[in-house]
């Protein structure tokens, strides 16, 4: 499986960490790992090529010597497997007698093997498969989002619109109803200036229909009030969705 190139740790530059400094832990660049062999703090620090990380042939990989937090003069020669810790000397005497133990070496080569198997999955072509999906993923489920938080735009704009053709047919026909009116009252006046009996007739006929036909539908606009709607962020939330997620254990 081909690898992944890891970035360097020491700069801002993004550029590939093709070393790795085994004091301490850092992948290096070209660059930086040159600056690393001159400082005095870390010239003889021991950094090799990233590819030799993960080469079998040569010299096998030991565990450095290190002294026992507890008994601070004695250093580590053995893992008590009961209590999955590194003992001492004085460690083994005191508290760990009559525990399974097993040389640091055993334990040190297997968890190595399993700490490159890790790198190589964590950071190679397989992991970088792996991120170019959920890249895609996140894309999808995020247009999915917007395209439900446009429909959902849309069905408001509409459900706008037609609360204002609404309104506006309920004024138009007062409109209308007060024209009408004035047109009755306008008969009315000028039939009275007249005395003319025809023109009485005419008008009192047509105010009385006119009176009856708008009566059932007489509103006036003080009367015709807009009630918002009551609803809570959570209510938007709702009708927009939500994420589920599914957790997935990383197989060790």
């Amino acid at each position: 499986m081909a690898q992944r190139m890891v970035k360097c740790e020491l700069c801002d530059e993004n550029k590939d960490g093709t070393w790795f400094c085994k004091n301490c832990h850092q992948s290096l660049c070209d660059k930086c790992k040159k600056s690393h062999q001159r400082a005095n703090v870390s010239k003889h620090h021991d950094i090799i090529s990233r590819n030799d990380m993960f080469e079998t042939q040569g010299e096998k990989a030991r565990p450095v010597d290190e002294y026992c937090k507890e008994h601070t003069k004695e250093i580590y020669i053995l893992y008590c497997k009961k209590c999955n810790v590194l003992i001492c000397r004085k460690c083994l005497t005191e508290k760990h007698s009559k525990h399974d133990v097993t040389e640091i070496e055993n334990v040190f080569n297997e968890n190595r093997r399993k700490a490159e198997k890790l790198v190589r999955e964590l950071s190679g072509e397989e992991a970088h498969s792996d991120s170019d999906g959920k890249s895609n993923e996140r894309e999808r489920l995020r247009k999915r989002i917007q395209e439900k938080a446009a429909k959902l735009k849309d069905d408001v704009d509409n459900a706008k619109e037609e609360m204002l053709s609404e309104l506006d047919d309920i004024f138009g026909e007062l409109t209308k109803n007060q024209s009408v009116k004035e047109e009755a009252l306008k008969k009315l006046n000028i039939s009275l200036q007249s005395n003319r009996s025809s023109e009485l007739l005419d008008a009192v006929g047509f105010s009385l229909s006119l009176k009856s036909s708008i009566a059932e539908d007489e509103r006036d606009s003080s009367e015709i009030q807009y009630l918002p709607g009551q609803y809570s962020l959570s209510d938007v939330q709702h009708l927009l969705g939500t994420i589920s997620t599914v957790c997935r254990l990383l197989k060790m």
